[in-house]
């Protein structure tokens, strides 16, 4: 069955609104659930930094393209009180 040029046009008109919400929806849910998945998987990555600063100490991360990551962590030394330096 054939239709008109004008009547194509109208249908096309009336759909494109309603796509382009929901791929938006799409869009924004996905975004979110990527947001959502990064920042759990750098929990405890921020646990780390939180137990280093704890103690006076520092965190460092050296990163390069399809090498990887390094992390230094390094924490004050600390003197050992006269009572338990076995002198």
């Amino acid at each position: 069955m054939a239709q008109s040029l004008g009547d194509v046009r109208g249908t096309v008109g009336r759909l494109t609104t309603p796509f382009a919400g929901i791929g938006g929806v799409a869009v924004l849910l996905i975004a979110g659930l990527g947001y959502l998945a990064v920042r759990t998987s750098l929990r405890p990555l921020d646990i780390v930094a939180a137990l280093v600063t704890g103690h006076r100490g520092t965190i460092a991360v050296d990163t390069a393209p399809a090498q990887g990551a390094r992390f230094r962590v390094e924490l004050p030394h600390a003197a050992v009180p006269t009572q338990f330096a076995g002198g």
